[in-house]
């Protein structure tokens, strides 16, 4: 298949990944250097049914027009021929940090400290570079990118890091065109402020780069277990600051991480650029060789393809993104679900699927039936049994998986005699799961042609089981390959869900 952009011709390749706003595909050029591009096409769908989200597109592409510069991914052309949009983008050689860090972590490794500061600089000078923006009369022309996370950062073996997608970026002080009750972004790389109705800021953009930070230092997530939990953990700012001290930081470097991540706006760092002067004197960083070799080493545990393009949607994510709707009225409360998320919006609150005693003011636990189904933090009656699986044809393997019933299963006490020791590695479960559901929802687009947007429960209890409920939308491919998970082992506590699909 062939694309024409307003500087030539692309053949479109092999699929590199799939959202509910687009697909991604390796691309090659066919006229001056013939060189690898990838291409980001929205779905066709989309362009004849959503007039909003070929607007958001199309604001995509300008803002990426006006970034020209060695830490964000380029802009190479555009195609706007009727029901066909994409993006001709910049194709790396490397992968992205989400995928590179998850392996050095689930290899036992730490990320060299001069790399994790080299990178988060890399992503500080793309920041300082879209806040800085300026018309050509010098006003300020602010872009905000409002979605930095390890997802939107692709580490290629150049040892270059960069800064992708700014599909839902937003030129500072301009209305949004998100509508009311919208919050869009990755949970626990948004910024606190944003649960508390206040504008987005550069204050906002430089806390995912803080989180960023923090992780690459700590070896692992900063927030970590559900919705509520993390949003607690994310308002009061105790876990990282407990998580520094554990970490044997100088005091210069933990002060400047805290000031980066604090919960608190104005108590951050004023600029990009001031931010990253101090983590320079800090933590001074490695050089480009260096960061090359880990990236190289880190991307021979990479499955799959190695190149990668600009995510934005093509690739799944625990985003929440809550759908559009007007204010309810008194006693009205709405699910809003995301992918990797569910959260409720009612009276002005935030309200969240999940129970935790460290959430803040503004954020409970809905007494709604469908909620408190995963509402308490104690585990279902034990005498309960796990629901008996039913066959369903997995569309690649030739043996049958289980799928769940509709109904939340309670769990069974283990019949090991060895008791397992601690609880879940809610991270690993994490990992497991967003590895399976990409891996899947890139199959069965390739089998099928068409993208499902539906949202899965998956439960793992303590006695090793896992099993997966289809919340919205059932692909059965889909749900095939997720049931077929093979779990952590077991271990102690109560029952663990999580929730991962939608757009």
């Amino acid at each position: 298949m062939k694309l024409r952009g307003r500087h030539g011709e692309y053949l479109v390749g092999a699929l590199l990944g799939a959202g509910g706003m687009a697909t991604v595909h390796r691309g090659r050029a066919l006229h001056g250097s013939r060189r690898a591009v990838a291409i980001k096409r929205i779905h066709p769908h989309l362009v004849a049914t959503d007039p909003k989200m070929v607007e958001r597109f199309a604001k995509e592409a300008a803002f990426a027009s006006k970034l020209v510069h060695p830490n964000i991914v380029g802009l190479i052309d555009v195609v706007d021929e009727g029901a066909t949009q994409a993006l001709i983008l910049e194709l790396i050689d490397g992968g992205s940090l989400l995928n590179l860090s998850y392996v050095s972590w689930n290899r036992g490794e730490v990320v060299p400290r001069g790399v994790a500061s080299a990178i988060v600089l890399d992503v500080l000078e793309a920041l300082a570079t879209t806040h800085e923006l300026t018309e050509e009369d010098g006003r300020s022309a602010m872009i905000l990118h409002r979605d930095v996370s390890p997802h939107n950062v692709l580490l290629g073996k150049d040892g270059v890091a960069r800064l992708a997608d700014f599909g839902i970026a937003k030129p500072a002080g301009a209305t949004s065109s998100t509508e009311i009750g919208v919050l869009k972004g990755k949970l626990g790389y948004m910024a606190p402020e944003l649960f508390q109705k206040k504008e987005v800021s550069v204050a906002s953009d430089l806390y995912g780069a803080g989180v960023i930070l923090w992780e690459l230092l700590a070896s692992e997530r900063l927030f970590e277990g559900e919705v509520a939990e993390i949003i607690g953990q994310m308002m009061t700012g105790d876990r990282s600051r407990t998580g520094l001290e554990k970490r044997g930081l100088s005091p210069e470097l933990a002060a400047v991480v805290s000031r980066m991540i604090d919960p608190e706006p104005d108590r951050r760092f004023a600029t990009a650029r001031i931010m990253a002067d101090a983590l320079r004197t800090a933590l001074p960083p490695a050089d480009r060789a260096e960061i090359a070799a880990w990236v190289s080493a880190s991307m021979l545990h990479l499955p799959g393809e190695h190149d990668v393009a600009p995510p934005s949607s093509a690739a799944q994510t625990t985003a929440i993104e809550r759908r559009s709707f007007q204010p309810p009225r008194a006693g009205n409360v709405r699910w809003i679900l995301g992918g990797g998320a569910a959260l409720v919006v009612g009276a002005g609150a935030i309200w969240a699927a999940t129970r935790s005693p460290s959430v803040p003011s503004g954020v409970a636990a809905d007494s709604s039936s469908e909620a408190s189904a995963t509402a308490t933090d104690a585990p279902p009656a034990p005498s309960a049994p796990e629901p008996s699986a039913t066959a369903l044809p997995d569309p690649v393997a030739s043996t049958p998986a289980p799928v769940a019933s509709t109904a939340r299963p309670a769990p069974v006490p283990s019949s090991s005699a060895r008791a397992p020791a601690k609880d879940l590695d809610v991270g690993k479960a994490r990992r497991q799961i967003d590895n399976a559901f990409s891996e899947a929802r890139k199959v069965c687009f390739q089998q099928s042609g068409a993208f499902s947007s539906g949202l899965y429960r998956i439960f793992y209890y303590p006695s090793g089981s896992v099993t997966v409920t289809a919340i919205t939308s059932e692909d059965p491919c889909i749900l095939g390959r997720l049931s077929a998970l093979p779990g952590l082992g077991q271990f102690v506590g109560r029952p663990h869900d999580f929730i991962v699909g939608g757009s």
